[in-house]
């Protein structure tokens, strides 16, 4: 009797897990990407050398939720923020909408530029975005 209870316990509790495991995804949408900074070496010359690749950029990504893509969003409230890996790399989930993207270095000194980002629930977008150097 104890082992049925068992065992009726833990299919219930799986097929709870995979319900939940299930419903972000269906309601949700993923968006991944990197950061790079750009451009790593001073003039237009350069900049096509070897080493003078854009770089992974760790940083952190303020997510603010939009409907206008000509919105300025600097006094706004962000969503959520995610930071990258040391490679640039990151991965958020989101409710169904549009999203501007902002990277900026920690501590705010280095800011991207924004990137507007359509997320549709059960879909993965992809997106790269760029913080700027000043190597000019």
């Amino acid at each position: 009797m104890f082992r049925v209870r068992l065992i009726a316990s833990a299919l219930v509790s799986a097929s709870l897990a995979g319900a939940a495991a299930a419903g972000p995804n269906q309601a949700h949408g993923l968006v991944r990407g990197t950061v790079v900074a750009a451009p790593t070496c001073p003039g237009p010359a350069l900049r096509d050398r070897k080493g003078c690749a854009p770089r992974p950029f760790q940083a952190e990504i303020n997510v603010f939720a939009t409907t206008d893509q000509n919105r300025d969003t600097k006094d706004d409230k962000p969503v959520t923020t995610v930071s990258t890996d040391r490679e640039g790399r990151f991965q958020m989930t989101l409710a169904p909408g549009i999203y501007r993207l902002v990277p900026a270095s920690f501590g705010g000194s280095s800011t991207g530029k924004p990137r507007d980002v359509t997320v549709t629930a059960g879909t993965t977008t992809t997106v790269g975005l760029v913080v700027d150097t000043g190597l000019r």
